[in-house]
């Protein structure tokens, strides 16, 4: 009968075992070299990072956010067209939302005018200069459970570089009657890509207040071909 019990319990054990130890094993590692679980990396994504965004996550942002369990309550994304004009020495934004097919077409369309326009190259200031620029914003609120609180999170994609730089500050809303904004703000990363720079920036102003925040970042010198924040 003991012989019969230790065999079951024997069975047992080698049936808990490799589940006890999946959830702990190396599901993924990122270019900062970080180790994740699955269960981590399914936490970031039901926060509301991307794939993309969690394959460049610093040390300090996983560790914040592995283990906090979270619901998306809501998404929305749009695709951005600014004209920057230089008028009598002053420069003038103008903003337009798209489709994503017209951004693509348009992108392309101007692609194939001038081929050989770097983007994100030094603009000229002359009178009547202009130039678009194209990025894609993406909000999302998630329901932390841990701490039974909302988490709005923006990020801007610029599809093509604005060739005179000014300041650029822009997000979208979502409309919930569930969220109350708080004046908290975190992050507050931007990842830049060039000839010469390729990394994460956290350096920045943050600016908070009763209905929301912004952050504004310094950019580095030289030609960006990317920029994500």
């Amino acid at each position: 009968m003991k012989k019969i019990l230790y065999m079951f319990l024997f069975a047992a054990l080698i049936l808990i075992t490799p589940t006890a130890y999946a959830s702990n094993e190396v599901y993924y590692i990122n270019n900062e070299g970080l180790e994740m679980t699955e269960i981590q990396y399914n936490n970031l994504l039901n926060q509301g990072f991307t794939e993309k965004q969690i394959e460049r996550m610093d040390y300090a942002t996983f560790i914040k956010n592995k283990d906090i369990e979270a619901t998306i309550v809501a998404q929305k994304k749009q695709y951005v067209k600014t004209t920057t004009t230089m008028r009598n020495g002053i420069q003038y934004n103008t903003s337009q939302i798209l489709t994503e097919e017209e951004m693509n077409q348009e992108i392309a369309a101007e692609k194939e005018q001038n081929p050989f326009s770097p983007r994100g190259a030094s603009g000229s200031y002359y009178n009547g200069a202009a130039s678009n620029n194209y990025k894609i914003i993406f909000a999302t609120i998630a329901y932390l459970t841990d701490n039974d609180t909302m988490r709005y999170k923006l990020d801007t994609y610029w599809q093509t570089m604005p060739s005179n730089r000014s300041n650029d500050i822009i997000g979208i809303g979502i409309e919930s009657s569930k969220v109350q904004i708080a004046t908290s703000i975190d992050f507050r990363q931007d990842w830049r890509t060039s000839s010469d720079v390729a990394g994460y920036g956290i350096s920045c102003i943050p600016k908070t207040q009763f209905t929301g925040g912004s952050a504004m970042f310094t950019l580095t010198s030289g030609s960006l071909s990317l920029l994500e924040s």
